[in-house]
């Protein structure tokens, strides 16, 4: 593979995993169908890695892990 074309993958690579690893939700802000978080109202989370953690620290909440999961 040429070399220009290696170096723009890899730049483009490095582009999206920037993206991704400074990506914030807003988990306070999101809401149920009654209007209602379940998450405090400053929390935010990296998308993926800090996600993926608050919903597995849940699994053994019974309904409110659900809740969440959902």
């Amino acid at each position: 593979m040429p070399a220009d074309i290696v170096q723009k993958c890899s730049d483009a690579l490095s582009v999206a995993e920037n993206y991704i690893s400074g990506y914030n939700i807003y988990v306070g802000n999101l809401l149920d169908e009654k209007g209602k978080t379940h998450f405090p109202k400053d929390m935010k989370l990296l998308s993926h890695w800090n996600l993926r953690d608050e919903l597995k620290a849940n699994y053994n909440k019974t309904e409110e892990g659900l809740t969440k999961q959902k």
